[in-house]
């Protein structure tokens, strides 16, 4: 028992001055122009997620606290067949999501980064009962939602060695002054020196 809480107590901890210095982004919930209900909010989790679990990035709850801002919006998602069975009917989809997204200065809403056709896709079989297609379909689209994700996040950190186009949140013109050291008043009974 005892080992196993050195074991605890040895892992290293992340050092806080890196999280300070690393990027923050803004990622607010994303527009949703398809009419798949509740796939913004999804996308939204997947992209945060993959900003939280990869090395670099911290994730800032408002636009002061961030050096850019990811907008985006779902412009749709697509079914394509894939193959059919000796009947000729679909035996299998492509779920594709597509997107456009853009990284912009919360301060200025200067354009840091755009692309207006990233896309994530995913295949599922048919099934002759539908709740079970639908249910393959469903997450088909999860699956596309987080491709579509890791693309975002692949074409952002290529831009994030760049200073100028994903810049750091501005610090505040001057440091707030120390307070006045005041002298201390003799308490009754002593006598001022």
């Amino acid at each position: 028992m005892i080992s196993m809480m050195l074991i605890v107590g040895c892992q290293s901890m992340p050092d806080p001055s890196s999280e300070t210095s690393a990027p923050a982004i803004m990622i607010p919930v994303f527009d949703n122009d398809s009419f798949e209900p509740g796939a913004e909010g999804k996308l939204t989790r997947a992209v945060r997620e993959e900003f939280l679990t990869r090395p670099g990035y911290r994730i800032a709850r408002h636009r002061g606290q961030a050096g850019a801002v990811l907008e985006g919006r779902i412009l749709s998602i697509s079914l394509e067949p894939l193959s059919f069975d000796r009947s000729h009917r679909v035996a299998e989809y492509r779920v594709t999501v597509s997107g456009e997204f853009r990284l912009v200065s919360p301060a200025d809403q200067v354009i840091l980064w755009k692309n207006d056709g990233l896309t994530g896709s995913a295949e599922y079989p048919v099934n002759p009962d539908p709740a079970v297609s639908r249910s393959a379909q469903d997450l088909a689209i999860s699956e596309a939602l987080k491709r579509l994700a890791e693309e975002i996040w692949v074409e952002i950190d290529q831009i994030r060695a760049h200073p100028d186009l994903f810049p750091a949140p501005k610090a505040p013109d001057h440091e707030p002054a120390p307070p006045a050291a005041h002298p201390r008043k003799p308490t009754e009974g002593m006598s001022a020196p």
